[in-house]
Parts: C-alpha cells; sequence; structure tokens
C-alpha cells in the first residue's frame, strides 16, 4: 500500500516538476534546462492528483507566503532557511524541528545559529520529535557531519538554548492552525514525523492549512540514505504514509528526481544577498561543504540541493 502510494504516475511527478521550473525559471542562477521542462509538461494541459488532491501549476510569484517550516536542519535546509528569510514576500511564523539528518536538539541548535546569522532570532523554533514514528534509527551524519552543518567553526558565542519554545513542535503545528486558518503554508522539508504525528492529535489539522509542501519520495526507485528510498520518506516510511493517506488540503509533492535533475548553480548567491556578511559567509561555506560531499566524490559547480530548490518553487 505504501509503495502504491509514494509510485507517483510520471505525469503527475512531471507536471509537479513544471510548477516548481515555471517559478525557478524567474530566479538568477538556475540552469536555462528547466525551460524545457517547464514547456512539455505545461503542454499536457492538465493539473495532476497528487494524493487524492488536485493543486495548480502556476502561482502569483508577488503573494504573501505564511510560512511555517518543517525541517531536520542539515547543510542544505540551513541554506534554504536563508533563502526562504531571503524573500520579501514570505512571512515565517516558526521552525519545527524534527530528528532526520541528525539528532532533533541539534537541529534545534542549528536552526537559531541559522537565525542569528541572519539577525532573525525574533522566528521562533520549536523541537519535535526525537525518533520516527517506529523508531526507525538512522541519520545523515556521513554527509551533513557530527552537527549537521558540516562541522564549520561558528566564530560567534551560539544562542542560549533556553531560546528554543518549550511548546512541543506538534502542539505549535496545530497551535498555529487554529489561530491562522486556511492561511499557512507548510513546508516540510525532512521526515513527516511532526505532521503526521499532528494529524493524529487533531485529525482536522491539514484541513485548516492553506497547503503543503513536501520534498520527499521519488519515482524511480533511485535512493538516498537508502537502495531504493529517498531519505525523508525512508526515514520515517510510516509518517509519510499517513500524511499521503489523510491530507485534507492542496498537497504539493516535490520528488527526488526534480531535485536532482535540476541541480541548483553554487555560485548564486542572490537568494541570501540581502542578508549580513555573517551569513552569506555561512551560506558560502556551506556550498563549499556541499561541493565536497563524499557521496559525490568530485568538485563540481551544482550540486543536487533540495531543501532549496523546493523553497525557490515556493517563493
Amino acid at each position: 500500500m505504501l509503495f502504491r502510494l509514494l509510485k507517483l504516475r510520471n505525469l503527475e511527478a512531471f507536471t509537479v516538476s513544471a510548477r516548481f521550473c515555471h517559478q525557478l525559471q524567474r530566479k538568477k542562477g538556475i540552469s536555462s534546462e528547466l525551460n524545457t521542462l517547464k514547456k512539455a509538461a505545461c503542454a499536457k494541459g492538465k493539473e495532476p492528483l497528487l494524493a487524492s488532491r488536485r493543486f495548480s501549476c502556476t502561482t502569483n510569484m508577488a503573494e504573501k507566503v505564511t510560512m511555517v517550516l518543517d525541517c531536520d536542519i542539515g547543510v542544505d535546509d540551513a541554506t534554504a532557511l536563508m533563502m526562504a528569510l531571503g524573500q520579501p514576500n514570505v512571512d515565517m511564523l516558526g521552525i519545527t524541528c524534527v530528528k532526520g539528518n541528525i539528532d532533533v536538539n541539534q537541529v534545534a541548535i542549528n536552526a537559531l545559529r541559522v537565525l542569528q546569522k541572519c539577525n532573525r532570532l525574533d522566528i521562533p523554533v520549536y523541537v519535535g520529535a526525537t525518533t520516527s514514528i517506529l523508531r526507525h534509527e538512522i541519520d545523515a551524519r556521513a554527509v551533513h557531519g557530527d552537527d549537521g552543518l558540516g562541522n564549520i567553526p561558528n566564530p560567534e558565542a551560539p544562542p542560549p538554548s533556553d531560546m528554543l519554545q518549550s511548546e512541543h513542535a506538534v502542539q505549535a503545528l496545530i497551535r498555529l492552525a487554529n489561530e491562522q486558518p486556511h492561511k499557512i503554508t507548510l513546508v516540510a522539508i525532512g521526515p513527516l514525523t511532526n505532521v503526521a504525528l499532528a494529524m493524529r492529535l487533531d485529525p482536522m489539522f491539514t484541513s485548516k492549512l492553506k497547503e503543503m509542501v513536501i520534498m520527499g519520495g521519488n519515482i524511480k526507485g533511485r535512493g538516498t540514505g537508502f537502495w531504493t528510498a529517498e531519505f525523508n520518506f525512508g526515514s520515517d516510511p510510516e509518517a509519510a504514509h499517513i500524511v499521503l493517506e489523510e491530507a485534507q488540503c492542496p498537497t504539493i509533492l516535490v520528488p527526488l528526481e526534480t531535485c536532482m535533475d535540476h541541480s541548483l548553480s553554487l555560485v548564486s548567491r542572490d537568494p541570501v544577498s540581502n542578508h549580513p556578511s555573517s551569513s552569506r559567509d555561512l551560506h558560502g561555506s556551506l556550498l563549499s561543504l556541499v561541493s565536497r560531499n563524499p557521496v559525490s566524490n568530485h568538485p563540481s559547480s551544482s550540486r543536487d540541493l533540495h531543501g532549496p530548490f523546493t523553497i525557490l518553487g515556493m517563493v
């Protein structure tokens, strides 16, 4: 059942790619190859059914996005967060942390570190699920380093841990959806444990969201961290099953192949150009780390930055 849910038809995934490529085309530093995919997919003249929910291939680029970011901040998610904070149309309500690339407490520390670099410590950070639903023990420290940020030295004193919110991330998701019904875009770029638990505690949770955007899943059986599974879904497949089976809001799924087929340029710094110099320095260090990723085995000017790709497609 799970395999059937996660294995999207090629047309569906193709149109998902088109929706993101249509927007990414307008961003500086993005390969012009995206135009080919966008034209081909939009020529289909159809909107896909994705997890039994319809969504549009286009969006208003000037539209305000009220966002909650659910993430397991490693190297690419840190870059994704900086990119989101650099967009004038994004109102970031909060960051909910989940165990994935690294331990959830370290994820929260990394979130504070990025917010400090961007002078945005006003954004609340919530600590969430410490393990997957069935306690699958896996992480990506071999790729992201023991601290999730490639063990890059931090010349500044880190923000105190008491800046983390005492409210659990799952409870925060439910509360925010109740406070701002049909206004929040929940962007999930880590394992879906927090989202699934919120749906179990409040079965109407997703019906109160404007939409969900999920980076996860794959089509062709090419894995990341697993032989055949994409890391986020493979880390908590039960959570992925719950979310895709029971979501009651427009849901956009950005599969692994969409991200890997259209790598972002590592030399593009436009998405963080309006941040303080300290955040640009961190951004440069993170991208340098990605270019030496042991999984890739060779340096390159572009890489598969899944989290940033998803953020750029949204905003």
